[in-house]
């Protein structure tokens, strides 16, 4: 579980971005879905509240969406301008493997890319 620190009370509080279904999911959408959120996890929970919204209101949104989802025991889909503009927020701060990912799931969203395909053609 992440923590953050609320200064202006000067004590521990859980951060929003832990707490994610911990399962692998043999579904390859849903992988990829997985992948996003634990990724856009890692990332949002080292800004600010504030600075998270400033700088990263797409990826903050898909963040919620993809975990709320996912608790449900549902496959994530999210529409595929939300996919575009959380892409370009954090291509420049993620690794490879969740810019792949995240490219599957725009694909797939724009029927370029079968369900259950788990890479590029």
């Amino acid at each position: 579980m992440l923590y953050l620190l609320s200064l202006w009370r000067n004590r521990w509080l859980p951060s929003e971005f832990s707490h994610l279904p911990g399962a692998e999911a043999a579904d390859p959408v849903r992988a990829d879905y997985l992948l996003l959120a634990r990724t856009l996890a890692q990332l949002l929970s080292r800004c600010t509240p504030r600075g998270a919204q400033r700088d990263f209101a797409a990826a903050l949104l898909a963040y919620r969406a993809i975990k709320a989802q996912l608790q449900a025991g549902r496959t994530p889909r999210l529409p595929p301008q939300l996919l575009s503009d959380m892409s370009h927020e954090i291509a420049p701060y993620t690794a490879r493997p969740a810019r792949d990912a995240a490219l599957r799931c725009l694909l797939r969203c724009a029927g370029l890319l079968q369900p259950q395909m788990a890479g590029f053609a």
